[in-house]
């Protein structure tokens, strides 16, 4: 199907394979099949956007709103596909994102709310070749604490959190993969403690949200920058350990870590001032 504009609702069923492809502009659109195909631009009717099945993206595709279900996984064709997703609600993803076939590009819009499910997966994964760029909230859902949420790019891209990043419920685990710069805008954990946060060898971590708070560890294994004065709390005596570079000049560098122990031990370490809570 293709170029449907101006429609109040479209829905199809879970027969065969939806393929939809230029705009798709209905109010309300539920796609039931089991494996559609999306390319260009779906929802821009201003309604609910749901889902169902595992999606393959045929061509950079744009998913627009008030809140947007993905019901199974979301991967690209043979190349690597662009995913922008607007919603002024919540936009879920309940299963894994690139984990068979990269996208290129995921950015969702300021507006709202970003939930990354994955069930009672132990490991539930965000996978690009490009920049992932979350404007909006994000949330980390685990069904058990100490599951794993995953973002990663295999280019080295840059991967953006521009506001806060929480896990209510059960907390999950938070590991960040990229050889490129990795940015926390926002608190981290300041609603909802994670598990733990990980970076990754080489790049860089800009800490910019003022505060990073988890049950457990936190271990950044690349460059870290604070934006200004910063808070890193964790909650269960779960330790610190900073591989990299660590440059604390922007302002205090706050370590609350209960009983545990902070390793921070890199010669290229610059810190101002550091006080232990």
């Amino acid at each position: 199907m293709s170029g449907l504009d101006g429609l109040d609702a479209l829905s199809t069923d879970a027969e065969g394979t939806a393929a939809l492809s230029g705009t798709v502009g209905a109010a309300i659109v539920t796609i039931n099949e089991a494996a559609p195909s999306l390319c260009g631009t779906l929802g821009s009717g201003g309604g609910a956007v749901s889902i169902a099945g595992a999606v393959t993206l045929c061509g950079d595709t744009t998913v627009s709103g008030t809140a947007v279900l993905f019901g199974s996984t979301v991967d690209s064709d043979a190349s690597a596909r662009a995913l922008t997703v607007n919603a002024s609600g919540t936009t879920d993803f309940l299963g894994d994102v690139g984990a068979t076939q990269a996208l290129g590009d995921v950015t969702t819009d300021a507006a709202g709310l970003t939930r990354f499910h994955g069930g009672a997966a132990a490991l539930a994964v965000v996978q690009t070749s490009g920049t992932q760029t979350f404007n909006d909230a994000v949330e980390l859902v685990a069904e058990a604490s100490g599951q794993t949420r995953r973002f990663a790019s295999s280019n080295g891209a840059a991967i953006t959190f521009a506001r806060t990043v929480d896990s209510p419920g059960a907390a999950a685990r938070l590991v960040v993969d990229t050889s490129g710069v990795t940015t926390f805008g926002g608190a981290v954990g300041a609603n909802a403690a994670l598990d733990s946060v990980t970076t990754d060898a080489p790049g860089s971590v800009a800490l910019d949200g003022g505060l990073v708070r988890t049950t457990g560890a936190q271990t950044y294994d690349d460059a870290v920058i604070l934006g200004g004065p910063t808070s890193l709390v964790t909650i269960a005596d779960g330790g610190l350990t900073a591989g990299g570079a660590f440059d604390g000049t922007a302002g205090t560098l706050t370590l609350d870590l209960g009983a545990g122990a902070a390793v921070l031990t890199n010669a290229a370490n610059d810190f101002g001032v550091v006080e232990v809570a």
